[in-house]
């Protein structure tokens, strides 16, 4: 294992090469080819669009004053100036500048569980601003409403950082949906696993999946429920566990042959959204049905198409459990990266935000996975006991990160490898074995007035 202490050098560099790109062919993403053409402006484009990545929990004009620390505060740019200049930018702009970034990291996020990547895809809803009017995000609750925005993502495990995103309003979002699209877009090849919780459940999803030529690993409901197993029932194991291959032909047809073959086909229900009854091929499927115990006396059960000679139960079992790390990723994303706290109104200056958080989280994950690889060679052979294990604290790393970001105006900048070092000095313990129950409260949006100086 080798830990490049330039990482942070090298990061800073791929993203201003990306945001090169992105300005050059800039009439892609304004609507006026006039605007930013300006020599002396106090906001070019790529200032602009560092701001903008570099944008926390705090107001507006204290992002600026923060973004342009040891400038006298007459000579920079206002609120106002600001909102107008994000106003000319489209927000595919930040969204493209995000998916450059991601590709151009590939090589250094190649870890994979025996050669596969392993992309959770889940959601997660962004509160914004009040307005009733707006028939995407709107939602009525009791007396009060509230707007909200939801974001689906794939976060790829074993690197720490998301892979793919798609944004919708919260009213009108579809899981499912996206997940296809995600898919069917898919960069990776052929060894991908997605692992996926219930609301993924689905005879289309595990067929999209399939098609690509790709693997997955979906939470299912038991199969005396109402879920994607209730038609197999009579076909499964009754024991508590099992793992057991099982093929079938889907269809909507209600014919005599497919309501007296029930270990043939399986019926789905005409309101099912399926879009390959035209592809008899994909229409005949082999699924592995694994039921799997979690903790004393709860189970769970998983389909996958995984084969049982390469990943055993067991194996199933700790790549479902590993699932629940985008749910830590949103987390850090909204509360340590501070994508609750927008800046604006305007949905596409929300956009803006939202896809600049997604580019920086994984600019400050993949440091912060060089940082636990150098303070893994530090104590290498140490006979140094702790009473824990511990890791690098991702807030601190954050920290750090956004501090090397920030244009070189004022302090002398830290260097790359100093940074590294100085994230490896910042643990917290590793305390297996906890659990707490979930508790679900709204979070509503953060008012403009209530941040951090």
């Amino acid at each position: 294992m080798k830990c490049n202490t330039l990482i942070l050098h090298l990061l800073k560099e791929l993203l201003s090469e990306c945001m090169r790109k992105i300005i050059e062919d800039k009439n892609s993403y304004v609507s006026n080819p006039a605007y930013f053409t300006r020599k002396k402006r106090k906001l070019p484009l790529a200032t602009l669009m560092k701001l903008v990545l570099c944008m926390t929990n705090r107001s507006t004009n204290n992002e600026i004053l923060t973004f342009f620390n040891g400038e006298k505060a007459q000579d920079v740019p206002s609120a106002s100036a600001l909102e107008q200049q994000r106003m000319k930018l489209s927000s595919d702009a930040f969204r493209d500048l995000f998916f450059l970034f991601n590709k151009d990291c590939d090589s250094y996020c190649n870890v994979t569980m025996k050669g596969y990547h392993l992309f959770a895809c889940d959601g997660s809803d962004l509160d914004i601003s009040l307005d009733a009017a707006d028939e995407e995000t709107y939602i009525q609750e009791k007396e009060k409403g509230y707007n909200a925005i939801h974001l689906n993502a794939l976060y790829d495990l074993m690197n720490n950082r998301y892979v793919d995103l798609l944004i919708q309003g919260k009213r009108k979002s579809e899981e499912r949906q996206s997940f296809n699209e995600m898919v069917s877009r898919s960069r990776f090849g052929r060894k991908v696993i997605y692992i996926c919780d219930r609301g993924y459940e689905g005879w289309n999803q595990f067929v999209h999946v399939m098609k690509m030529g790709q693997s997955f690993v979906i939470r299912v409901k038991d199969p005396d429920s109402n879920g994607a197993l209730a038609s197999l029932s009579d076909r499964l194991p009754k024991e508590p566990t099992f793992d057991t291959v099982i093929t079938t032909t889907l269809t909507k047809r209600h014919t005599k042959e497919t309501l007296g073959n029930p270990d043939i086909y399986t019926i789905l229900s005409p309101y099912t959204n399926f879009d390959f009854l035209d592809d008899p091929e994909a229409c005949k499927v082999t699924i592995r049905i694994v039921r799997f115990e979690v903790s004393k006396g709860v189970y769970e059960v998983a389909i996958t198409n995984l084969p049982q000679n390469v990943f055993s139960t067991a194996d199933i079992r700790t790549i479902y459990m590993m699932r629940w790390g985008e749910e830590n990723s949103f987390r850090d994303l909204k509360h340590t990266i501070g994508l609750i706290y927008f800046h604006s109104e305007k949905r596409d200056l929300i956009l803006q935000e939202v896809y600049s958080a997604m580019t920086v989280y994984n600019f400050f994950a993949i440091a912060h996975t060089e940082a636990a690889r150098y303070r893994t060679l530090q104590y290498e052979g140490s006979d140094r006991k702790n009473k824990w294990v511990y890791r690098i604290n991702f807030t601190t790393t954050v920290k750090i990160c956004r501090d090397y970001l920030l244009p070189d105006i004022g302090a002398e900048p830290v260097s790359s490898e100093d940074s590294i070092i100085g994230m490896a000095r910042y643990v917290t313990p590793i305390i297996n074995g906890r659990s707490f129950p979930r508790k679900l409260r709204p979070q509503r949006f953060v008012a403009f007035g209530n941040r951090a100086a």
